[in-house]
This record gives C-alpha cells, structure tokens and sequence, in this order.
C-alpha cells in the first residue's frame, strides 16, 4: 500500500483502481473467486476500470458476473437497475460493484462478500460487510426473541455468510469473529483461532472449544517437557522432534493467518519478503506477529545450521 495516496482520510480509489484493475491481481482475484464463492456473491472493487475489467475476465473461469457503478455518464440508470434485479433473481454469480451495493443495498440473496478494496473508514467496511448478513426473506418474519431467529436462520437455506478479504480489512478494523463470541477465555483464544483456520467448515461453538482446549492442552505439555529437559547440556530439541503424547505441529506448518494472496498456505511455502513485510506492520494483532516471529526465527536458525 506504499505507492497509494490517502485523500480525505481514506485511500485514493483511483490508485487503488489502477493497482486492482492490472491483469494479474484481477486473474488472481477470479481463482480465489471461483474456489471460494458460496451462492450469490458480490465483489467491492475500488473504480470503475477494475469493476468492468472483473466482470468481464470472469466468465473465462466460469463465473457468470456483471457489473454495476454510480457514474451515470457510463452506465445508465435503467441499466444498472436491470443488472441488479438480475442479481436478486439469482441469474447472476457475481455482482462487481462499485459506489453501488453499499448502504441502504438489500440483497438477502447475497452469500459471499469478496473485499477488493481497502479502506481506512470502519464505517464503509461495516457497511460492505454488512450485504450478506440480511437473512433469506421470512425466516425471520413474526419471531420476537433473538434464540428464535437465530435458530430460525440456522435452520434455512442461508445459515451462514462469507467474507473473503484479500485487502486485510478485517484486521485492521479489528471485526469481531466466531472466535471472539464463543471464546472468553485469553489464554484459548489464539489455539481457538488456529483451530477454526484449519478447519474446512464453520465450527460451532462446543467443538471449537474442545479444539482449542486439546490444542492448549498439548501445548502445555510439550512446555512442561522442554522446561524438564532445561540444563541437559545432550538435549538439542528441534519443534519437529518434540513428542510428548502429541506431537507439537511445526510453525512452518501453520496457515498464514492473513488473508490475501497467501491466505491458506503453510507458512514454510511464503516468501521471506512476506514474513518481513509482515513483521513491520503495525495493524496487524500480536498472535499474528507471533507466527510470523515464529517462522522468521526458525528460517534464521536453519541457515546458521
């Protein structure tokens, strides 16, 4: 984000517009799409060029996308009105909007979010967050108590939205997770993380708990061992060797606990210019450093070897 400028307290759209709408990000963007995408979904991209550019490269990965934009000069209202009732009949895959689909938008159809813009302001990113939690139209019709809606929502045919972030948006603004309602306790917390990240599913609450508390229950163990090991001048531990009724997983085996174009991977397949670029910023929490100081050190340590 070094060569964006910030206007009006937020990031420039038309830098954002011109990094967004090359070739490459857009391609990348479209796989993450085409592998992450649950149901109806809209993509927020920063400018007009990159939301055209993405509707139009989409359909070579079979995503049946249009797009839709505020300047009337470039679509007409009557156009972008037809796109959009598109949209809500279900006949579209992918909405690309931009300065459209934000406040006041109402789409329930809506199951996926892809964040293909940052931004500085919590508002806008509420709001954008905010398009695919609308439950399915009558679910919640007539329930007066939260237990019955959200057991009613649970119930349907949406019981559950995605956000894909490929701008690190939720980071920044620090958006609240599974893991942080279901999960009070600090010291779970970062191994209830972990958990929910390796999983392929949404977790509910009682296995993500237990989860979190075999991670922290191995993790103490394997503490307890290295700390009885302390002054054995023959102990030379590596965290691959260490097994005490459970083997430690290796840092290098974690997933990068950011989202964006290594989002996924273990963290022994990323570049060292990542680890260091993620070391040097300041928005992101401290478990995330961790893993990141984590792995810097153990690649430190393999070269002195």
């Amino acid at each position: 984000m070094t060569d964006v400028r910030v206007t009006g307290g937020d990031f420039s759209a038309a830098d954002l517009d011109l990094i967004m709408g090359a070739a490459r990000p857009l391609s990348e963007l479209c796989v993450t799409i085409q592998r992450e995408r649950r149901g109806a979904a809209i993509a927020f991209l920063p400018g007009v060029a990159s939301a055209r550019a993405l509707a139009e490269m989409a359909p070579k990965y079979g995503i049946n996308a249009a797009f839709v934009c505020g300047d009337k000069s470039i679509q007409p209202e009557e156009e972008r009105n037809q796109i959009i009732a598109r949209y809500r009949q279900g006949d579209l895959d992918l909405l690309c909007n931009c300065q459209v689909a934000t406040m006041g938008f109402d789409a329930p159809i809506t199951e996926t979010i892809f964040m293909a813009r940052p931004t500085k302001s919590l508002v806008l990113a509420l709001q954008i967050y905010g398009r695919a939690m609308r439950p399915l139209p009558g679910v919640v019709d007539g329930l007066e108590t939260a237990e019955e809606r959200r057991a009613a929502i649970a119930a349907s045919d949406k019981p559950h939205f995605r956000i894909i972030d490929i701008t690190d948006s939720v980071a920044d603004h620090r958006l609240v997770t599974a893991v942080d309602m279901f999960v009070k306790e600090p010291e779970l917390r970062e191994f209830a993380r972990e958990a929910a990240g390796e999983a392929d599913e949404p977790m509910d609450e009682a296995d993500l708990l237990a989860q979190a508390a075999e991670k922290l229950r191995k993790a103490k163990l394997i503490e307890e061992g290295l700390r009885a090991l302390h002054g054995q001048a023959e102990a030379e531990l590596h965290a691959e060797e260490v097994n005490i009724r459970g083997q430690k997983k290796d840092i290098a085996d974690y997933k990068v606990p950011l989202r964006g174009r290594y989002a996924g991977k273990r963290m022994r397949d990323v570049p060292d210019g990542y680890i260091d670029w993620a070391l040097r910023q300041p928005t992101i929490r401290g478990w995330q450093r961790g893993y990141f100081r984590r792995e810097k050190e153990r690649r430190t340590a393999l070269q002195h070897a």
